[in-house]
This record gives C-alpha cells, structure tokens and sequence, in this order.
C-alpha cells in the first residue's frame, strides 16, 4: 500500500513538473514574440529619427519648411537640428546659452571690434593687381587693425582645392572672432566654384530650371549639394538662395536667376533650398529684398525705381521673404532699388528705415541679419560716399555692411558717428549681437567641428544623379 502511494505521489511531482516546464516553454515563447515586435517598433523608431541622405529620401509629413503657409504660426522658428524640433524646453535652453554666451563675448570686445563685425569685405586683388588667393602681410594687417566679421570670396580668389582650403584656413587663424566666409553660390550663371578652377564642383542648373520642374524636393536635395560642398571648402555662409519674382520678362539682372513668376513655387523652391544648405553647415541669405524682380535696370550701374504699392509686394513680391520667415531663414539681403509708393525718403531699400524696419523688421516680424547688397554697386557709391552709405544703411536697420568702396572710410566713418551720437551704441550692440548668436548656432566656436575631405565630396557621382533629374 505505502508503495503505491509513494508510486502515485511521485506520479504527481513528474506531472507538476512537466506542467511548470510546459508554462515556461509558452510563456518564454510568448516574451520572445512580444520582444521581437517591440524592437521591430524600435528599430522602426530609430530608423525615423536619422537625418535624411540627400540621396532623394523624403523627409517627415509635416515637416515645418514644407509648410510655407504656416509662416505666421511661426515667425520666431529658428533653423535648428532635426534632434530640436517640436522640442521647446530643449530649445530654450539652447537659445538662453546662446545668449549667455554673446553677452560674454561682446562683454570682451571694445566698440571698435565690435563695429569691425558689422562689415563683410573682399580681398579681390593685390596692389599689383593680381588675384589674392592666399593670406598676405597687407590682408594680416587690416584684419588685425579692423577686425572684419567676415570675408566674401569670388572666382578670383578660388583655384583649387588645396588652396581655397589653405586660404579659408588661414583666415580664419588670425581672426580673433570666427569669421562668416561667404561666397555667391546661386547654381546656374552665378557660381564661384564652379568657374575657371581645379575644384571639380557639381555644376548645378539655374533655379529657373529647377522652378520649372515645380519640386520643391528637388530644391531641398540641390540645396544640400551646394551646402556640403560649400562647408567641404570651410564657406560658412551662402548668399543665396534668390527669392524674387521674375514678373518682367524684359528683366537682365535676375532673369534665369529666379525659381519663376509664380510667388507660392517661388517661395517654396527658395525655402526648400535654404533648408538644405542650413542642414548641411551653411547659412542661407534669401535676397533681394523687397524683390529685384520686375526691374529692367541693373542696380549695379545707377538707381533703380520700382512703382508698386504695399498691396501688391504683399501678394507678389513679398511672398517668399514672408515664407522664409515664417520657416525661420536666417538672414535676408537687401536691394538697392527705390520704392518710392512705400516709403516717404526717396532713399534705395538698402538706405530706407521706412523699408528695413518698418516693413522688414516691424511689419514682417523678421528677426535675423539684415545684410546690405555689395555698397560699392553702383546704386549706392554713385550717390553716397562709403562713410554716409554705411551710416545710413546701419540707421535703417542693417546688421551687415558688404562691400563699401572703401572698407577703411566705412569703418572710421561708423566710429565717429558712435562718438558724435550719430550712431547709438545700442543700435551698434544689438547687431553685433545677432551676429554673434548667428555664428554660435552655426557652430563657428566649436573647435571640433567635423570637416569631410572636399576632393571627396565634390562633384560625387550622389550629386551628378540628383542634377541629372533636372530637365
């Protein structure tokens, strides 16, 4: 009897432990199927997050700059990495650092530097009237005596690799402050890296073309192709893209250098370019406001008029600047054309507080840099000396003074306007420090920037592909 009971109780334990085996096994199963699904949403998670390749992915539903109507939700919106958007504790923290740290920097400047930081200027030739392609004992000298906030480089100034890295390199090396290095890189007619070099750059179609095909994608990817090839070379800045409207087919200037005449494709193919060059290191400039492009006169040779009213720059003209506000360009470049409908001064916009703040920074709400167009163009430097032009150009609302005619009258002229009250300190300070805060996002303080082999990235076969699709 005790047997069979032993025998029956050992029956049971067998059959309790193939019972908790047999659960273990299931529910061991029903974890694994549970965990693959998660990883699977993980991994589909993470795959979402990284930065699109401008290898033609399209970006996120929703995405801000593929939203230009939304301009007016969001005129504060500053270009920021992909890891801060839609997050605002995030990006107040970087926007109170930002501050913090130009208040410290301009904190150790003197108003002679800071005035230096409110001029960008070229050195096109030596006094022996060769191109300047490297640093020089005469280029060492101003920059130590003015100390510019940036350099524009033209075709003259780029030969090959090698040197226009050397070149920017060394620049960059006896400036105290990180310099903007700018350059006219437009795609089409107006390319400087492109021309009569050794650099092999992509040969990016006019924007006409590129409007013609009404993708605004397109203009995103080619924005990244000049933006990547751009930052190769250490250009940190892009005067670019054009925003006007070609409204005047009798129209020289601007022409084939316009998305079209069509404000919303205009304003769309420009944003999407701005953005790809942002996202690739280099600050945009739409240009040029209020709209170069009904004119049949070349602002670079005399005084240009263009008689239109406020009602119809806010359906026309307006319309891409309003855009790229909206989606948070950073800076804007001005026209030398007169808009006498507009303003009560008879002065070109790049002159006219009425067109510099009452329109672009009250009416518009635009908070970045406001850059003149070259001062030594004809428009300006026919009528006014560099000291007046640059005076009032910085008194309408200018940030950035391009090339006057002469860089040493402008700078002293601003300084004595500074002593003798002509020029607020305030007014000299807020600009300086949209400047410094412009440079500081870019990242132009971090010693540790990441820089790619240019011969490597210009002119890759990834970016022949995307301008082949260009008709």
């Amino acid at each position: 009897m005790k047997k069979h009971v032993f025998l029956l109780i050992k029956r049971k334990k067998v059959i309790y432990v193939f019972i908790v085996v047999i659960c273990t096994m299931v529910l061991g199963f029903i974890a694994f199927l549970s965990g693959g699904r998660e990883a699977g949403k993980a991994q589909e998670g993470n795959q979402a997050a990284v930065k699109p390749a401008i290898t033609g992915s399209k970006r996120e539903p929703g995405h801000s700059i593929k939203n230009p109507g939304k301009a007016s939700e969001n005129m504060e919106k500053a270009y920021k990495p992909s890891t801060l958007k839609n997050n605002g504790a995030l990006e107040n923290k970087v926007r109170g650092s930002e501050e913090d740290f130009a208040d410290r920097i301009m904190g150790s400047m003197s108003i002679e530097e800071r005035v230096g930081q409110l001029f960008i200027i070229a050195f096109r030739q030596d006094i022996g009237g060769n191109p300047v392609t490297r640093v020089n004992d005469s280029i060492t000298g101003i920059m130590n005596k003015y100390k510019p906030g940036g350099i524009i480089l033209f075709n003259e100034n780029i030969a090959g690799v090698d040197q226009t890295v050397r070149y920017i390199d060394d620049l960059q090396r006896i400036s105290e402050i990180p310099l903007f290095i700018a350059v006219d890189e437009e795609g089409g007619r107006v390319s400087r890296i492109t021309g009569e070099n050794e650099l092999n750059a992509t040969k990016i179609p006019s924007m006409e073309k590129i409007g013609n095909t009404g993708d605004p994608e397109l203009a995103y990817e080619v924005g990244k192709i000049i933006g990547r090839e751009l930052y190769a070379l250490g250009f940190n800045m892009n005067f670019a893209p054009v925003a006007d409207i070609k409204t005047n087919p009798l129209n020289r200037v601007i022409s084939d250098r316009a998305f079209g005449s069509d404000p919303k494709l205009v304003a769309d193919m420009a944003v999407n370019l701005a953005e790809g060059l942002m996202e690739e290191g280099v600050f945009p400039v739409m240009k040029h406001f209020p709209g170069h492009g009904d004119t049949i006169l070349d602002t670079h040779n005399g005084q240009v008029i263009v008689d239109h009213d406020m009602d119809r720059l806010m359906l026309v003209e307006f319309v891409p600047f309003i855009s790229g506000i909206g989606n948070g360009i950073g800076g804007i470049m001005t026209a030398h054309i007169r808009m006498d409908k507009i303003t009560q001064d008879s002065k070109p916009a790049t002159l006219s507080r009425d067109v510099l703040t009452g329109i672009l920074r009250d009416k518009l709400e635009f908070k970045g840099l406001i850059i003149t167009d070259a001062l030594e163009m004809g428009a300006i430097s026919k009528y006014w000396s560099s000291e007046q032009a640059s005076l009032l150009a910085i008194n309408a609302g200018a940030d950035i003074l391009l090339m006057p005619l002469s860089f040493e009258e402008a700078y002293k002229g601003v300084i004595k306007a500074v002593e003798d009250g002509l020029i607020s300190v305030e007014k000299i300070n807020i600009s300086v420090k949209r400047i410094i805060k412009s440079k500081y996002d870019l990242g132009l303080f971090d010693s540790q920037r990441e820089i790619q082999d240019p011969v490597k990235i210009l002119g890759k076969m990834e970016h022949k592909a995307i301008v082949d699709k260009i008709p």
